[in-house]
């Protein structure tokens, strides 16, 4: 991705590159809730999305 970036100077293809890393990413996160929706009994660190923020050591708070 930086690599990408540092290399490409045309401002519209950065943006382009940008927006379809950002969509990407939505899909991915959207597939991933889909994939194990919260049911009783299940630990939270058992649920995908707190896996994977473990697996990627980003720490966030719930609100």
């Amino acid at each position: 991705f930086s690599l990408f970036l540092s290399f490409s100077s045309d401002r519209e293809r950065q943006q382009w590159f940008i927006r379809q890393e950002c969509r990407l990413f939505l899909y991915r996160l959207d597939e991933l809730m889909r994939s194990h929706p919260e049911a009783t009994g299940v630990a939270s660190e058992d649920l995908p999305f707190n896996q994977f923020l473990q697996r990627e050591g980003l720490e966030y708070d719930f609100v």
